[in-house]
């Protein structure tokens, strides 16, 4: 069980409704899916449809269809799709497995279609991670689909409370009751599309401020200033923090 943080627990209003549908499969066989998704939030009494024809993955299952800038299952956006999957470059160590290329161990590699930004920011700016704990944060990436990766080696090489911690230890609630807490920190290449697909089309709730990724620079941590879009190498700060998730 992994150690929380940081823990926060926000209720959103929203509900998975399965509606049947005729996507011209005719639902019987031959695999075809016979079921529409829509996505309900309650939050402003606004239903809103995600997809007509979600199309079926290869074991014939129906599977969500969703764009960019589209609520994602914890309220979120998602800022990544794509439709042929993809794996991240490492999944949370489990307790035995293969070998990472840093030395830590993982499960078997898991198959994505989207990337989603938390509807909120962590309450408290956070500093990445403070003095001789930055020097111990070695083999971090900066590439799309780093940042879980990314985020384990700094939880593994700190202590105490930083960026990358408080997104593992992040939570949030939905309606029916279930947690959704597989959070990290973004790569510099993830916080980047957040800022161009989510931010500057108005997705996002972000504020004009610097943000950190999970991707270790030379002198210091990349962050991004969303009222710019300038990214640099900063050596520390208490910056925002948005959390982030595969799925």
């Amino acid at each position: 069980m992994k150690t929380r943080f940081l823990l926060i627990v926000v209720v959103f209003a929203v509900a998975l409704v399965f509606a049947a549908c005729d996507n011209g499969s005719g639902g019987g066989g031959g695999g075809g899916c016979s079921h529409n998704f829509q996505w309900e939030d309650t939050r402003e009494g606004v239903q809103t449809e995600i997809c007509q024809n979600p199309g079926c993955d290869e074991k014939g299952q129906t599977r969500l269809t969703l764009e960019v800038g589209d609520t994602g299952p914890s309220g979120g956006f998602i800022f990544y799709a794509n439709p042929n999957g993809f794996t991240m470059d490492s999944v949370p160590p489990a307790e035995a497995g293969a070998v990472d290329r840093s030395g830590f161990p993982v499960q078997p590699a898991v198959v994505y279609f989207f990337l989603e930004a938390s509807p909120i920011d962590l309450p408290i700016a956070t500093a990445w991670a403070g003095g001789a704990d930055m020097a111990n944060v070695i083999g971090t990436s900066t590439g799309l689909f780093s940042g879980m990766e990314n985020t384990w080696i700094i939880f593994l090489s700190t202590t105490g409370n930083n960026a990358a911690r408080s997104c593992i230890g992040f939570v949030l609630l939905d309606i029916s009751g279930e947690l959704i807490d597989d959070w990290f920190l973004p790569s510099k290449d993830e916080l980047d599309l957040m800022y161009q697909y989510l931010h500057l089309n108005g997705f996002g709730n972000f504020i004009n401020h610097r943000y950190w990724s999970s991707s270790r620079g030379i002198t210091g941590a990349w962050q991004q200033n969303f009222a710019t879009g300038a990214q640099s190498d900063a050596v520390e700060g208490a910056f925002p923090v948005r959390p982030v998730r595969a799925f």
